[in-house]
């Protein structure tokens, strides 16, 4: 009877692993409006980070780091506020302007 408790403890506490670290990923996914240049720059990548750090209660310096293949391309420091990067953490940290360069730039690696 013993074993038949360790077996349920045992299925209980794995099952629940799988959710917790959905739960991490999730937390630190952000998402972005769905308009040029932002959402083609999402598509056509492999992988769009957002890099930041907190100053204080009002302000953010972010960078942005896009793969694709072996190329990197990470964006100068720039500095926003705490609410533009809550609302749209890419938008607030990549300029529109420099994400059109950034996207030129991945197609002609095409």
């Amino acid at each position: 009877m013993k074993s038949a408790y360790y077996v349920i403890l045992l299925l209980l506490l794995t099952s629940h692993t799988p959710i917790t670290l959905a739960q991490e990923v999730n937390q630190n996914t952000f998402l972005t409006e769905q308009d040029y240049p932002y959402q083609m720059l999402v598509r056509i990548t492999d992988k769009v980070e957002v890099h930041y750090t907190e100053n204080g209660s009002d302000s953010i310096n972010c960078s942005t780091r896009i793969l694709r293949g072996d190329k990197e391309i990470i964006t100068d420091n720039v500095e926003t506020e705490r609410l533009l990067f809550v609302k749209d953490a890419m938008r607030a940290c990549l300029p529109r302007g420099d994400a059109k360069i950034v996207l030129k730039e991945i197609f002609s690696l095409l």
